[in-house]
């Protein structure tokens, strides 16, 4: 079972994933070590090698000096493949940077409905996705508080870009994923962790159910 955590940054993945893995007994599931990082990527190609090819070569769709380039590449796309197939190790794994995370974090530009289908097609779904939102104005407060700053390979320019096309793309997901064939979860502010571990206690037990009576 895979739960990924997906939100804008400043909405509280990382806090929650960290009370989630106690309270599942899961795995929150990272890349660590080099050999791990070329491993899963080859397993990952050989399992999809179609959707492997489609979904890694997004880093150089678009414009960029080739720092930012090669951090797409290596940090975004590469090391998401890895942790996703990582991730099919564990009972209960918990990834807080999986697949989804790439339609905020490789586009600069907002993409349209079908083109965001068309690349959801070529990404791994997880089991269980949470969705996590706040109000902006309180993000903004989390992220200013962190000391959330550009990577030095991002010009001001293209930072304020990727911002406005990050809002309007999450936005634009939040608005299919009723219409897509995910399951998911809606985290809002002022749910607790304990309302969360509940229904995800309910989705777990659901996809339990389903695979006994498939045996």
């Amino acid at each position: 079972m895979i739960i990924e955590l997906y939100g804008l940054p400043g909405t509280g993945k990382s806090t929650i994933a960290t009370k989630l893995e106690y309270l599942l007994r899961g795995r929150i599931v990272r890349i660590e070590r080099r050999k791990d990082f070329i491993c899963f990527n080859l397993l990952s190609f050989l399992r999809h090698p179609i959707k492997f090819f489609n979904r890694t070569v997004r880093a150089f769709y678009e414009s960029g000096n080739k720092s930012l380039l090669y951090y797409k590449f290596i940090k975004i796309f590469l090391y998401r493949n890895a942790v996703v197939e990582k991730a099919k190790r564990y009972p209960v794994a918990i990834v807080d940077e999986g697949h989804l995370g790439n339609i905020l974090s490789a586009f600069e530009q907002p993409i349209s409905p079908e083109m965001l289908i068309k690349e959801i097609k070529n990404l791994e779904i997880p089991d269980i996705v949470v969705h996590f939102t706040l109000p902006e104005a309180e993000r903004q407060i989390r992220l200013k508080n962190r000391g959330f700053v550009p990577r030095d390979s991002e010009s001001e320019d293209y930072h304020r870009r990727w911002i406005k096309a990050m809002l309007a793309n999450d936005q634009l997901l939040a608005m299919l994923l009723p219409t897509l064939p995910i399951q998911y979860i809606h985290v809002e502010q002022h749910m607790t962790v304990d309302e969360l571990y509940i229904l995800l206690q309910e989705k777990l037990q659901a996809a339990e159910n389903a695979s006994n009576n498939h045996l």
